[in-house]
């Protein structure tokens, strides 16, 4: 084999390794009603990422498996070839159902990046078209300190009474903002609504970028509430009147 054929196949073998180095690190999107796959190998470690900090976790069969957790990560050592079920509970209130397979050392993750995925979809319905059903509110915009901007876009009415909150939250800051550090409340003189729930589309607001929310709420009486927004030591706060309900 001359030089020049031996420089093309150590290029080759070598890139070949980095691709099968590359498939071992991905991105899994988990929740507490949909449980993902993690794939596992003797003699191996793999380490589990989150944007949220692990404060429990619970192995299924806990005999074979051994489970550490600092910060945001969980590094899970297969002791024995059981598959089982790893719940991952975090510091935001999220629990991540996850199933740990056993396969061979060419397809178990080295690092799997966790994302957790809303039960709630963002792309639009035929009856949030509907005039009847959804009401566009005059374009209101909330600022924190020129670091966020929230517009408040659109009501829209569900059945069985309930409704949600269109948001488009833009990050005006150099920095990425964790979605869950952006507080969204809603409250009628002064008391939190009961029955609310906040879903980010992304976990993440890039820098100069904008992601969307939807609060989801059930009203008991048919009155204005306010929407209030804090991010930081910064809040800000705007009305919704009872003529959009």
């Amino acid at each position: 084999m001359n030089l020049s054929r031996y420089v093309i196949l150590l290029v080759t073998v070598l890139y070949s390794l980095n691709s099968q180095a590359i498939k071992k690190s991905r991105k899994v999107y988990a929740n507490d009603k949909e449980i993902k796959s993690i794939y596992l190998t003797l003699g191996r470690s793999t380490v589990l990422t989150f944007n949220d900090k692990p404060v429990k976790v619970v192995v299924g069969n806990k005999n074979y498996y051994n489970v550490e957790y600092i910060n945001n990560h969980v590094a899970i050592q297969p002791l024995g070839t059981v598959d089982t079920n790893l719940f991952v509970y975090t510091e935001n209130k999220r629990t991540y159902a996850l199933h740990l397979k056993m396969v061979s050392p060419a397809r178990y993750d080295d690092i799997a990046h966790v994302h957790w995925k809303s039960s709630y979809s963002f792309k639009p319905k035929k009856r949030e078209k509907s005039k009847k059903n959804s009401v566009n509110l005059p374009l209101i915009t909330l600022e924190l300190k020129n670091q966020l901007l929230v517009d408040i876009t659109k009501l829209s009415k569900l059945d069985g009474g309930s409704h949600f909150i269109q948001l488009y939250i833009t990050n005006k800051s150099k920095k990425a903002i964790e979605a869950n550090k952006i507080e969204i409340t809603l409250t009628r003189k002064g008391k939190s609504l009961t029955k609310q729930r906040l879903f980010f589309k992304d976990e993440q607001v890039k820098a100069g970028s904008s992601t969307q929310a939807r609060i989801f709420l059930k009203l008991k009486a048919k009155s204005g509430f306010t929407v209030n927004v804090k991010f930081k030591d910064q809040i800000t706060k705007a009305i919704i009147g009872r003529k959009y309900l």
